[in-house]
C-alpha cells in the first residue's frame, strides 16, 4: 500500500461536509501500491494567513523514479459552459463560479517547488490530474485523459490511468542525482502536508482536528486597544471640564 502523509485517520483529516469529495479521492489513493507516496494538502507556506496563490494542493502522488502527479479535486456539480470554461456550483451562495483547476494547481505547485528548490521546476517530471467525484462523465463533454469523473472512482482501470499520466520512459531518471532530488522533495512534502478541517488548514503546533482557542485580547489588535485608551482619557477630561464649568456657573 502507498504511504500517506500526514499520517492521520481520514475521519480527522477531512472532517468538514464540504470535504467529502477530497475524502473519497483520499480513500482511493490510499490503495495505490508501493513505492507510491501520497501527500495530502501540501502547501508552500504553513502560516495561517497566506496569499491566494499559495493555497494547498489537494494531493501529490510521488514515485521516486517517475516524478510527481498533482491532483486537484472539485466537488459538487461541475458544468462545461458553451465558451469552454468550467463552472462549479457554489451551494452556500447558490451560483456557478468559473474555475480553472489546472491553472490553479500549477500555480500552487510552482510556489511549493520554489520553496523547496527552484531547480525542481525543470528537472522533476510533473503531470496534473483533476477529479470531479460528484459529476458524471455522461453529463460532461470532456475527453482529455487528465479528467476523472464519479464513475471513474470505481473503475478497475483507475490505477492504470493514473500510472499512464506519469512520464515515460522513466529509465532515464534512474540515477543517483535524480534519486537524491526526489528524496529531498519527499522530505519537504512530509513537513508541508497538513490536516484539512472544513476547508481550513491546520495551524502549525495545534493538534489535528482541534480548533485553536484564542482569548478576546488576542483577537483585538494592539492599536485598537491604544485608541480605546486615548478615547477614554479624552472622555474623562471632557467630563471633568464640563463638571467644573457647570459648578462655576451655578456658584
Amino acid at each position: 500500500m502507498a504511504v500517506l502523509y500526514p499520517k492521520t485517520k481520514p475521519a480527522t483529516l477531512y472532517k468538514g461536509v464540504d470535504l467529502k469529495a477530497e475524502r473519497a479521492v483520499h480513500d482511493i489513493l490510499a490503495r495505490l501500491p508501493e513505492p507510491y507516496q501520497v501527500f495530502c494538502n501540501p502547501r508552500a507556506n504553513l502560516k495561517e494567513q497566506v496569499e491566494p496563490l499559495d493555497r494547498a494542493i489537494d494531493f501529490i502522488i510521488l514515485h521516486p523514479k517517475r516524478g510527481i502527479l498533482v491532483i486537484d479535486v472539485k466537488g459538487g456539480e461541475i458544468v462545461k459552459e458553451q465558451n469552454g470554461y468550467l463552472s462549479q456550483y457554489q451551494a452556500s451562495r447558490k451560483y456557478y463560479k468559473i474555475i480553472e483547476p489546472v491553472k490553479q494547481a500549477q500555480a500552487a505547485l510552482d510556489a511549493l517547488l520554489d520553496k523547496c528548490d527552484r531547480r525542481f521546476r525543470t528537472i522533476i517530471p510533473v503531470c496534473i490530474a483533476v477529479f470531479f467525484p460528484d459529476t458524471a462523465r455522461a453529463t460532461f463533454n470532456q475527453t482529455e485523459n487528465i479528467y476523472f469523473f464519479s464513475e471513474d472512482l470505481a473503475s478497475m482501470r483507475l490505477r492504470a490511468r493514473l500510472e499512464m499520466l506519469f512520464p515515460y520512459p522513466y529509465q532515464k531518471y534512474a540515477n543517483p542525482t535524480f534519486t537524491a532530488d526526489m528524496e529531498k522533495l519527499a522530505e519537504f512534502l512530509k513537513i508541508h502536508s497538513v490536516v484539512a478541517n472544513s476547508g481550513k488548514k491546520q495551524r502549525p503546533g495545534s493538534k489535528p482536528g482541534m480548533a485553536t482557542k484564542r482569548t478576546a485580547a488576542q483577537k483585538i489588535p494592539l492599536h485598537y486597544w491604544l485608541l480605546g485608551l486615548l478615547a477614554g482619557i479624552a472622555l474623562m477630561g471632557l467630563s471633568y471640564w464640563l463638571f467644573h464649568r457647570l459648578g462655576s456657573q451655578l456658584g
